[in-house]
């Protein structure tokens, strides 16, 4: 499917969910999740960053993570590039490895949000990362780990913790790889 392609359909699913009360956009979306493409992507994500009710944000969470097109991750990564460090990403990189889809292509965006985002959603990308580095060069690793290293004396303990954590997992990948 073609990323810009809008059908009618697609435009009037958007519309009817934009004007739509957070009960009927739930109805819509527990519909849509049988039939639903991934052109909704970016109206859910932009849900998940709003002050939507928190039973909307847990459907959308549950929809979007339950999508298994390999295309959907050039959504995922648009929207996290876009908004990231400016809006709170926690739900989107939570849904990332919820989603189980493969993101190694796209792995940096997500060592700049475990570098630089506070803990709870560096922790979400630490876990995507974990779940997508198995096929990386030993090259690869290396920068990796010096990109992980600047950044351990400038955090807090925890978040020093968690980074030191995932220097020790590269280079055990790194071992794995040689």
């Amino acid at each position: 499917m073609n990323l810009n392609q809008n059908t009618d359909y697609q435009s009037k699913i958007l519309l009817a969910l934009e004007k739509s009360s957070d009960e009927q956009a739930i109805a819509m979306l527990l519909e849509l999740r049988e039939s639903g493409g991934i052109f909704i992507l970016p109206y859910l994500f932009n849900i998940l960053i709003s002050k939507k009710n928190e039973q909307l944000k847990k459907t959308v969470i549950e929809f979007i993570t339950d999508i298994k097109d390999k295309e959907a991750t050039t959504h995922f990564i648009q929207f996290l590039k876009s908004n990231f460090p400016q809006k709170d990403v926690t739900d989107i990189v939570t849904a990332c490895w919820q989603s189980r889809l493969d993101f190694s292509e796209h792995i940096d965006i997500f060592f700049e949000i475990l570098c630089s985002a506070e803990y709870q959603t560096a922790f979400e990308a630490f876990t995507v990362i974990e779940n997508n580095i198995d096929g990386f060069s030993v090259s690869q690793l290396d920068e990796l780990i010096k990109r992980v290293k600047v950044h351990i004396t400038k955090s807090n303990r925890d978040k020093q913790l968690l980074l030191l954590e995932m220097v020790s997992i590269l280079e055990k990948t790194k071992r794995t790889a040689s």
